[in-house]
């Protein structure tokens, strides 16, 4: 009883330290995701790396990195996942993933003033490198928690990527804000240097799951569940395409959050091509975060006591609604900051309940299946919408139109994929 005892105790010992390594991981890294992607890459690219007579190109180019990187990581994440799930190289494959991603973030630093194109091979690069370590990341799940305690350790870890990238978010606003104080020349360099940090934060909290031990799988293990996996994707695929509720809902999905997505990762570009300054786009993209989590929890509620389908359908009309003001009826830094807030009124809730919803038109046992679906679905979609806000702010130049009204285009096509996850949406059936 005693052997058994210290057998147990070592066990919960060994699974403790690899779950806080896994959490830290998700504080780390989502200071890619929220100073990199979504804030300071946006501002450095129009105001530094491109060179003057190219800024007005900068939300096409951008469009274009975002899209380009994205579809890439779609292509690769499939391949590797087989590659590493032979030996179960998911934590080495981590460690290696962003440690590149880590590199090629701290090489932005030293990009030089109208040096474009060499800024934007690297962050397709990051990018890239950002998705396939967080594919490791997410697989690892099941290795550093037990069952009954997944979903707890899952959830955990999005509130500290939540928390993490607020903390080195808004010490970058201020840097940004208050370059001077912080002994820096302009905001230029405190961007840079913003980069920088950003990168830092993220090898720096890496460290733990570095250094943390997790048990791998026996190598024919590992083989029987790659079989397992890859007709299980066969047959979730064939099963999701043969359920019009399923099929119908997954592509929906699929259009509307891939403009979600899009909207967010280019909303920094668009207010620099209105003139607003970076400080102002800073902070406002910060009020994203902080509202999107709470009203993520009140949207749950909502859809409790009205039905999760009626949230969506206002969520996304929400949506489209701040797309089309922030085209042509946003003048003001305010008007950015206050849309910012209506985004993250609905920007936490669109995804979870998108999920709660999901989870309730599809059969208990393939939940599994399907969710896997479903997030895959939901991680690459963010190709299409850059590349279409890309084509129309071209379209618009090429038709002589002039100043920031191709930028005031190109953001409005974001209402396309929120018109078609709508109607799709709504031809969901009740059965079948």
């Amino acid at each position: 009883m005693i052997a058994k005892f210290c057998k147990n105790l070592s066990v919960q010992i060994k699974q403790s330290g690899s779950t806080i390594g896994w959490i830290a991981y998700s504080w780390a890294d989502s200071a890619f995701a929220l100073c990199i992607l979504s804030a300071f890459f946006p501002i450095l690219f129009k105001n530094y790396y491109l060179s003057p007579e190219l800024a007005a190109d900068s939300t096409a180019r951008l469009g274009f990195a975002n899209g380009i990187s994205g579809f890439i990581a779609a292509l690769l994440c499939p391949v590797f996942a087989v590659i590493i799930a032979q030996k179960d190289k998911r934590k080495k494959s981590l460690t290696i993933f962003s440690l590149l991603g880590i590199s090629v973030v701290l090489l932005l630093y030293f990009i030089q003033d109208g040096q474009y194109f060499f800024a934007i091979i690297l962050f397709i690069a990051a990018n890239i490198f950002y998705r396939l370590s967080s594919m490791c990341h997410d697989s690892l799940l099941s290795a550093v928690a037990l069952p009954k305690n997944c979903h707890r350790v899952s959830a955990i870890g999005f509130s500290a990527g939540y928390l993490g990238g607020a903390i080195i978010f808004g010490l970058n606003i201020l840097m940004v804000s208050y370059p001077s104080s912080f002994g820096f020349k302009d905001t230029i360099t405190a961007a840079k240097l913003s980069v920088l940090t950003a990168g830092l934060w993220w090898l720096i909290f890496s460290l733990p799951l570095y250094f943390t031990r997790i048990e791998r799988q026996p190598h024919n293990l590992v083989a029987d569940s790659l079989n397992s996996f890859l007709t299980n994707l066969k047959d979730t695929i064939k099963f999701a395409w043969k359920t019009p509720k399923i099929r119908i809902f997954l592509i929906a999905y699929w259009f509307y959050i891939d403009g979600v997505h899009s909207f967010v990762m280019m909303a920094a570009d668009y207010g620099l091509s209105l003139g607003f300054p970076p400080g102002r786009l800073m902070l406002s993209l910060l009020a994203v975060q902080l509202t999107a989590f709470p009203f993520a929890i009140l949207a749950g509620l909502a859809a409790h006591k009205f039905g999760a389908k009626k949230i969506l359908f206002i969520s996304i009309a929400i949506y489209t609604a701040i797309t089309i003001c922030s085209a042509w009826i946003m003048e003001k830094g305010w008007q950015f900051t206050l849309f910012a807030i209506f985004t993250g009124f609905v920007q936490g809730g669109i995804q979870s309940v998108s999920r709660s919803y999901f989870s309730l038109i599809i059969p208990a046992d393939k939940q599994t299946e399907l969710f896997g679906l479903f997030n895959m679905l939901g991680r690459f979609a963010v190709a299409a919408g850059p590349i279409l806000i890309a084509l129309c702010t071209i379209a618009a130049q090429s038709y002589g139109f002039s100043g920031n009204i191709p930028q005031r285009i190109g953001i409005t096509s974001l209402v396309l994929p929120f018109a078609i996850g709508f109607f799709l949406l709504w031809r969901v059936p009740k059965s079948g």
